[in-house]
């Protein structure tokens, strides 16, 4: 089985487009990462690399998948766990806000009440959605 197929099938199992995966790799257009997936050419060592942490799996994963169908379940549930870390650690953070903005939070000097929508909002946005 060519490497093509194996990211084919790897970026389906994702649910993402050409062009999504292209730009998640920071191409400009979805050309070059379509050309690997027709075989027309192959990624590099570190195209790979890259392949590899964009779809959460090792490189020895992106060359063998198609020829394991284990390993293609097993890719599925990697896949799921680890957006399940990623949901619990959003959610976790969403419950601190909520205790902060309630004013529950231990050492924390002048917490806004619940009813402080301002001073929530505030806390909210200079916390988690201004960039570092």
């Amino acid at each position: 089985m060519k490497i093509g197929e194996n990211l084919k099938k790897l970026r389906k199992q994702a649910n993402l487009t050409q062009q999504e995966v292209s730009e998640m790799l920071g191409f400009k257009n979805h050309t070059g990462y379509a050309h690997w997936e027709g075989d027309r050419n192959s990624p590099s060592v570190v195209d790979l690399e890259r392949i590899a942490e964009v779809f959460g799996v090792t490189i020895f994963d992106v060359l063998t998948i198609a020829k394991n169908p284990d390993l293609e379940a097993m890719t599925k549930i990697d896949l799921l766990e680890k957006e399940n870390v990623e949901l619990r650690t959003k959610n976790e953070m969403l419950e601190g806000l909520v205790l902060r903005a309630m004013g529950k939070c231990e050492g924390v000097a002048n917490s806004p009440k619940l009813y402080d929508v301002e001073g929530a909002w505030g806390l909210l946005s200079s916390s988690y959605f201004s960039p570092n």
